[in-house]
């Protein structure tokens, strides 16, 4: 895997934004992120009205960022949805500043969402991992010495534990409980992730037939995981492309990737979210989303 990543990491980082996330220009993609429920995409009747409430979009950038202890230097991150099992929150450093070997006492989910992260496991090579790299980060598992190279990264990171930080400075003798026997940390981290870009895309008019769905919606599962009972997938919509009302079964938590997303509650007037917006819906509340831009004929 490690071979794998050092030649996808120079590949994908080699790419536009749009090609990264899998999408074309004027796509839509959004990382969309469920907790607390199976994550099933439910199809809901045109006339749906919501009876509860909840629903919420947030600007990052009006987000007052809280700061890293000190051996965590230049990190903060920007929490954006807090409540006992779901915290989603954006994690963004400085380039060249390199945080110590830490052990994650909470388990967690990170999406690499911009900037190029290093880590540098001691006495190994450095492991770059590219913007889209997804990754599961067990419960008292290890992270080896890393940094963003270059330019400030930003970690799309979901952990159901509100305790902050979710990390600890451990001594680089440090060994990981739950990494395998003869791997390090850092290979077995990488292991359990997947790049986006390799998995392909499945259209929701044909996974979900006979309820609505165009063509040109579709979606890519990057893990379900049972045992935390989380659902992390990516959801692409072409230009001109608009979905019926639906619902996730789970809190979810909503990143737009790529271009502009219509989206608002079921039957009410949508609000356009920007690249790097954020939208949570809870558990069973009717939403619809659409992309507005003008399809221009296939490239």
């Amino acid at each position: 895997m490690r071979a794998i990543i050092f030649v996808a990491g120079s590949l994908l980082g080699a790419l536009p934004g749009v090609a990264q996330y899998g999408g074309r220009p004027g796509d839509t993609v959004l990382y969309v992120f469920t907790a607390k429920g199976t994550g099933a995409i439910q199809t809901l009747p045109l006339a749906t009205v919501n009876t509860a409430s909840g629903f919420q979009t947030i600007d990052p950038s009006t987000v007052v960022p809280q700061y890293f202890p000190s051996n965590f230097p230049q990190e903060y991150r920007l929490l954006l949805h807090e409540e006992e099992g779901n915290v989603f929150e954006f994690l963004v450093e400085a380039p060249d500043v390199v945080d110590p070997n830490t052990e994650i006492i909470f388990p967690a989910k990170v999406l690499v969402g911009e900037g190029l992260l290093r880590i540098s496991p001691p006495g190994e090579g450095d492991i770059d991992a590219p913007p889209t790299f997804y990754t599961d980060f067990p419960q008292y598992s290890n992270v080896a010495p890393h940094d963003a190279l270059s330019q400030p990264y930003r970690l799309v990171f979901w952990t159901p534990s509100e305790v902050f930080p979710v990390g600890i400075q451990v001594p680089t003798t440090f060994v990981s409980p739950t990494t395998p026997a003869g791997e390090s940390g850092a290979d077995y981290i990488i292991s359990l992730g997947v790049f986006p870009a390799l998995i392909p895309w499945k259209g929701l008019n044909v996974t979900i037939p006979n309820a609505g769905w165009q063509q040109g919606t579709d979606a890519k599962t990057l893990e379900r995981d049972d045992k935390l009972n989380t659902t992390a997938r990516l959801i692409r919509l072409r230009p001109g492309r608009q979905t019926p009302p639906l619902s996730f079964d789970g809190d979810t938590n909503i990143v737009v990737l790529q271009g502009n997303v219509q989206i608002g509650p079921a039957g009410e007037t949508a609000q356009t979210l920007p690249s790097w917006q954020y939208a949570f819906v809870p558990s069973g509340y009717a939403i619809t989303l659409s992309n507005e831009a003008v399809y221009a004929g296939p490239e």
